[in-house]
Protein backbone atom coordinates (compact mmCIF):
# COMPACT_ATOMS: atom_id res chain seq x y z
CA UNK A 1 0.00 0.00 0.00
CA UNK A 2 1.41 3.38 -0.92
CA UNK A 3 1.73 6.17 1.62
CA UNK A 4 0.54 8.64 -1.00
CA UNK A 5 -3.07 7.55 -0.49
CA UNK A 6 -2.71 7.87 3.28
CA UNK A 7 -1.22 11.35 3.09
CA UNK A 8 -4.03 12.38 0.75
CA UNK A 9 -6.62 14.72 2.17
CA UNK A 10 -10.08 13.54 3.21
CA UNK A 11 -11.36 15.47 0.19
CA UNK A 12 -9.32 13.21 -2.08
CA UNK A 13 -10.90 10.15 -0.50
CA UNK A 14 -14.37 11.69 -0.76
CA UNK A 15 -13.77 12.58 -4.39
CA UNK A 16 -12.67 9.02 -5.18
CA UNK A 17 -15.69 7.64 -3.34
CA UNK A 18 -17.98 9.94 -5.31
CA UNK A 19 -16.32 8.84 -8.55
CA UNK A 20 -16.79 5.19 -7.65
CA UNK A 21 -20.47 5.68 -6.87
CA UNK A 22 -21.24 7.74 -9.97
CA UNK A 23 -18.83 5.92 -12.31
CA UNK A 24 -21.44 5.36 -15.01
CA UNK A 25 -24.59 7.18 -13.95
CA UNK A 26 -24.74 8.81 -17.36
CA UNK A 27 -24.34 5.43 -19.07
CA UNK A 28 -27.22 4.05 -17.01
CA UNK A 29 -29.44 6.98 -17.97
CA UNK A 30 -28.50 6.57 -21.64
CA UNK A 31 -29.13 2.81 -21.46
CA UNK A 32 -32.55 3.42 -19.93
CA UNK A 33 -33.40 5.84 -22.71
CA UNK A 34 -32.35 3.59 -25.59
CA UNK A 35 -32.64 0.25 -23.72
CA UNK A 36 -29.51 -1.25 -25.26
CA UNK A 37 -28.16 -4.30 -23.43
CA UNK A 38 -24.68 -3.77 -24.84
CA UNK A 39 -24.40 -0.38 -23.18
CA UNK A 40 -25.83 -1.78 -19.97
CA UNK A 41 -23.32 -4.65 -19.88
CA UNK A 42 -20.41 -2.29 -20.49
CA UNK A 43 -21.73 -0.04 -17.75
CA UNK A 44 -22.00 -2.95 -15.34
CA UNK A 45 -18.38 -3.92 -15.95
CA UNK A 46 -17.30 -0.30 -15.49
CA UNK A 47 -19.24 -0.11 -12.24
CA UNK A 48 -17.70 -3.32 -10.90
CA UNK A 49 -14.22 -1.96 -11.62
CA UNK A 50 -15.16 1.37 -10.05
CA UNK A 51 -16.42 -0.37 -6.93
CA UNK A 52 -13.21 -2.41 -6.64
CA UNK A 53 -11.07 0.73 -6.91
CA UNK A 54 -13.37 2.53 -4.47
CA UNK A 55 -12.99 -0.24 -1.87
CA UNK A 56 -9.20 -0.23 -2.25
CA UNK A 57 -9.21 3.53 -1.79
CA UNK A 58 -11.44 3.38 1.28
CA UNK A 59 -9.09 0.82 2.83
CA UNK A 60 -6.07 3.02 2.13
CA UNK A 61 -7.81 6.08 3.56
CA UNK A 62 -8.63 4.51 6.92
Amino acid sequence: MSSAAQTGSQADCDRAAHKGKTACKQDVEDAQKVRKMKKSAACMQQTQEGIKKYRQLVDSCR
